[in-house]
């Protein structure tokens, strides 16, 4: 089984967002078929817990939510997928100036921009890397949210999710602040929690 995007248009490829099973209205949708996980119940408990948790927290960012669908297509039945939202700005309600970046293909990145992929961002590639150099090298953390980076590594040691502990599996939200951002983290992508 492999994942699948649903993008949802009109008839004049207007986006068509629609609300599926109380997860809000998108046009950008996800089919997980959650093929690493025979019990397929980690990444959805994942999920719960996490945006359980992080509607307590001052940092407030949801993971995706996901619900489970059975998928037929072509009249022959392909299983149980989880029917999941896209992370976003408009999910994550963020405004027009806030930045949105996913952890990049590689474990030990040789660089800023192979460690993060923009998703979003009103500022050039250049202008939106360097705001990432000193956190990608550690030697300037003032950007980060530390109550949020802390919660979400006491998150990630709680699910055993080593495989979300490096720069991949990660979304990265720089939200506008006055004259800079501040750095928050959201986990994608966890269907190796709690172990193989």
């Amino acid at each position: 089984k492999k994942p699948w995007k649903l993008s949802l248009e009109k008839k004049h490829h207007e986006n068509n967002n629609v609300e599926f099973l109380g997860m809000g209205a998108d046009d950008d949708w996800i089919l997980n078929p959650m093929s690493i996980d025979d019990t397929k119940m980690k990444e959805k408990l994942f999920m719960d817990l996490w945006n359980t948790w992080q509607q307590q927290a001052p940092w407030n960012y949801p993971m995706s939510t996901g619900e489970y669908v059975e998928l037929v297509r072509n009249q022959s039945y392909e299983g149980v997928y989880l029917l999941q939202r896209r992370i976003d700005k408009k999910y994550l309600q963020m405004g027009e100036q806030d930045i949105v970046l996913k952890g990049g293909p590689s474990w030990t990145p040789e660089s800023v921009e192979v460690a993060y992929e923009i998703v979003d961002s009103p500022l050039s590639d250049e202008e939106t890397f360097s705001l990432m150099e000193g956190f990608y090298s550690g030697d300037d953390i003032s950007r980060l949210d530390m109550d949020n980076f802390l919660d979400t590594n006491l998150f990630l040691q709680f699910a055993s999710a080593g495989d979300n502990a490096g720069f991949k599996n990660m979304f990265y939200l720089l939200t506008a602040e006055k004259d800079d951002y501040r750095l928050s983290l959201v986990p994608w992508d966890t269907d190796m929690s709690w172990g193989m």
